[in-house]
């Protein structure tokens, strides 16, 4: 997807996107053929107006989470919702609305749902919104101080436009597949990118500021990431596997990188990667493929991948490529 869209929705509205080997695209054209997506549970749903009625869905399956985009009508829907690990609701739209149990959710945020619960939806207009279930634990991501049952966590714009940029992206990508194989190889690093995007709203950033022993701490944990990625040059790096492996928590490492140099975890790893791919490039061996060496160190969107080399270097790949070779 392009920057200068908007919003996550302005790519969506349109509902051009097509089913293929991981994407399922429906539409329903009555009532009587709409059906949930049980992506968050089972509801019972009832037209408000039918002259609003037009709806519409994708569905993706990524490797430790499914998500669903999908254009609602005007609604009321009751039954029980929840996920065994977490759901969220996100909105596409700065004019979404919709209540929850009574609490609002607007466009400004995103719906957090832990267990299960009885829940009353009010949906007085069409909405477009991503449904996303993940069966990944949530305590090595530090999202399980939550609460059980329903929390809407308010999200700066740009941060809630980044999450909505990165699930259009993916459902575009999907939609234009064309080999299953070749999607299964990226879907890992997609899934990644989502969890990115998720985790810029769901860690709070607050209080990241550190005292001088606490830094010398985060220092230490920035050093052990730093050896972790250095020891996989040609692989792409999860955070949720670097957690593990460190036996430290997402939030804590997210931490340890805002404090020592200011950008998120993710980020931080992406820099990273970027110069493991410059590397491979300044090489210029004949058999080193570009694509090839981004999508080994985590990047699925070349466009993307191509813009933040450039950003970071101040040429594009191929040209740090042609350059070694000549």
């Amino acid at each position: 997807m392009q920057r200068d869209i908007p919003s996550g929705a302005a790519r969506m509205s349109s509902w051009d996107l097509k089913s293929s080997p991981v994407l399922r695209v429906e539409r329903f054209q009555t009532i009587d053929q709409f059906h949930s997506s049980g992506v968050l549970g089972e509801a019972r749903t009832v037209l408000i107006d039918r002259k609003t009625f037009s709806a519409s869905r994708a569905a993706l399956a990524l490797p430790n989470c499914r998500l669903v985009v999908q254009r609602t009508f005007a609604r009321v829907f009751e039954g029980e919702l929840g996920a065994e690990q977490c759901g969220l609701v996100v909105p596409m739209s700065e004019d979404h609305y919709h209540t929850a149990n009574g609490q609002a959710v607007t466009g400004g945020g995103v719906l957090f749902l832990r267990g299960t619960i009885s829940c009353r939806v009010d949906e007085p207009h069409p909405n477009t919104h991503s449904l996303i279930r993940l069966s990944s634990k949530i305590n090595m991501r530090d999202w399980s101080d939550l609460d059980n049952g329903l929390s809407f966590m308010a999200a700066e714009p740009q941060r809630m436009l980044r999450l909505q940029k990165v699930i259009a992206a993916l459902a575009r990508n999907a939609s234009t597949c064309t080999d299953g194989h070749d999607f299964a190889v990226r879907a890992r690093s997609m899934q990644e990118t989502l969890y990115a995007a998720l985790d810029d709203i769901m860690l709070q950033q607050d209080g990241y500021q550190s005292r001088s022993r606490s830094f010398e701490r985060h220092n230490k944990i920035v050093a052990r990431i730093d050896e972790f990625i250095e020891l996989r040059p040609t692989i792409a790096v999860y955070s949720e596997d670097l957690a593990i492996t460190l036996g430290i928590s997402i939030r804590t490492l997210q931490a340890a990188t805002m404090t020592v140099h200011g950008i998120p975890l993710h980020r931080y790893i992406r820099m990273k990667k970027l110069w493991m791919v410059r590397r491979l490039l300044t090489v210029g061996h004949l058999g080193i493929n570009i694509k090839a060496a981004a999508i080994s160190n985590g990047f699925w969107h070349m466009g993307e991948f191509s813009r933040n080399y450039r950003a970071s270097f101040g040429e594009l790949p191929s040209e740090t490529l042609m350059r070694a070779r000549s």
